[in-house]
């Protein structure tokens, strides 16, 4: 039997992985359960040089907000007054080899080691103990999500603007990704399934519910944090597997094809 994977990342995020796994002659199907909308800058957008640090809670946050910046003043300099962050070490990856491509120099994002959690706990003991008293921090994120991370700097007294560039919203399936699912369904393998965040597993349920797909589940499934795990095995069968990666693309390949 072929191995199968499902990835349910936002378009963009897929083409790399899934080109990897199907080197290995997996069986993959990119089915994404959100879509990325960049908002548009409500006045004028926040500015670098105006902040101790520029925090960004995603890839998409940081692409959003650069690639503004680049298009309202093409020969923009990232000042070296404001220290670059990322909630996760790929967002960070991101960051540097985009200042990489415009910029000579090498450029630091603080971020969590790629051992410990990628979230925004452990990045808050990366800030707590690089900012100084009353810093002023930029957070770039989208409408939802990190409510945490920001409430947490503003209660430790760093002043903290908030900057919202996109919104996720529930992706739709088409026909031809239901079909593709229904025949996987009639061998009795769902394959292994790529699942990033609860509002994804969400809209995942719902497009499962809509097209009227039936008790069948996943036998196992990727996640990217330990949070997500008894969520996201709470909708797969009892005796399926749940497996917690690092979110770069190399630990996510390694867990799904570790379940094949």
């Amino acid at each position: 039997m072929v191995a199968r994977v499902v990835l349910t990342r936002p378009a963009p995020r897929q083409v790399a992985l899934k080109q990897a796994l199907e080197a290995l002659g997996i069986d993959v199907l990119a089915l994404p359960a959100l879509e990325i909308v960049a908002l548009e800058a409500v006045g004028r957008l926040p500015q670098p040089h105006e902040f101790d640090v520029a925090v960004f809670v995603s890839r998409t946050a940081w692409q959003i907000y650069w690639q503004t910046l680049r298009a309202q003043d093409p020969g923009f300099e990232w000042p070296v007054e404001c220290q670059l962050a990322s909630v996760g070490t790929s967002t960070a990856q991101a960051i540097e080899q985009d200042l990489k491509q415009v910029f000579d120099g090498v450029f630091h994002v603080l971020t969590p080691a790629i051992d410990t959690p990628q979230d925004s706990e452990s990045l808050w003991l990366k800030l707590r103990a690089a900012l100084r008293p009353g810093a002023k921090v930029l957070l770039v994120r989208g409408e939802e999500g990190r409510d945490w991370l920001a409430q947490t700097l503003q209660a430790h007294g760093f002043d903290t603007l908030i900057h919202e560039n996109y919104r996720r919203e529930p992706a739709q399936w088409s026909k031809s990704d239901v079909d593709t699912l229904r025949h996987w369904q009639t061998s009795e393998s769902l394959g292994t399934w790529l699942v990033t965040s609860a509002q994804g597993l969400s809209a995942i349920q719902a497009q499962w519910a809509m097209h009227d797909m039936g008790p069948a589940r996943p036998q196992s499934a990727v996640v990217i944090h330990p949070r997500l795990q008894a969520l996201v095995g709470s909708w797969l069968p009892p005796t399926s597997t749940v497996r917690v990666a690092q979110p770069d693309d190399l630990s996510v390949m390694n867990a799904l094809t570790k379940q094949r």
